[in-house]
């Protein structure tokens, strides 16, 4: 199954398939959670610290070959409205599940969700460290742009 065409068709902006190994991370993306930046520090399951530490995270994605990229690309009110924010996320994570559920259909057993922001028993890109920009930029996606619209990833690790 063509999982790109798949995620489009779904009403992502974009999605690219990058090896896992090609993600770069930056353990100093955890400041950000043990400042409570997003307000989950120690709440949710995918947060830190009951997520794990750094090491452990980054050793459970490696467990994975190919990291299916998903971005959303949504015009906003306020940028720095938290609620818009959280509802934005929250419907990133439902369209990732949504296609977590036909990879699952499509015979993929083991397939690791992270989330935009935490989102039920998952962690977002922060908690494990994830570099988005250059992430992105290793795929030819725009991560920041100053054009009034907000772009949040979501990843499917997969064999």
């Amino acid at each position: 199954m063509d999982y790109i065409k798949l995620a489009k068709a779904l009403g992502f902006a974009d999605a690219k398939i990058m090896k896992t190994s090609e993600i770069c991370t930056d353990d100093s993306y955890r400041k950000l959670c043990v400042q409570n930046v997003c307000g989950n520090y120690d709440l949710a399951y995918g947060c830190p610290p009951k997520c794990g530490t750094v090491q452990k995270m980054i050793e459970k994605m490696n467990q994975y070959e190919n990291a299916l990229i998903l971005q959303t690309k949504t015009k906003y009110k306020n940028i720095l409205d938290r609620e818009e924010q959280v509802s934005i996320q929250r419907k990133q994570n439902k369209l990732t599940e949504v296609l977590h559920g036909l990879m699952v259909n499509d015979g993929l057993d083991d397939i690791l969700l992270m989330s935009a922001g935490p989102w039920k028993r998952n962690s977002c890109l922060s908690a494990y460290c994830i570099d988005a920009q250059k992430m992105a930029e290793t795929v030819g996606m725009t991560c920041w742009e100053e054009d009034g619209y907000v772009r949040y990833f979501t990843l499917l690790l997969y064999h």
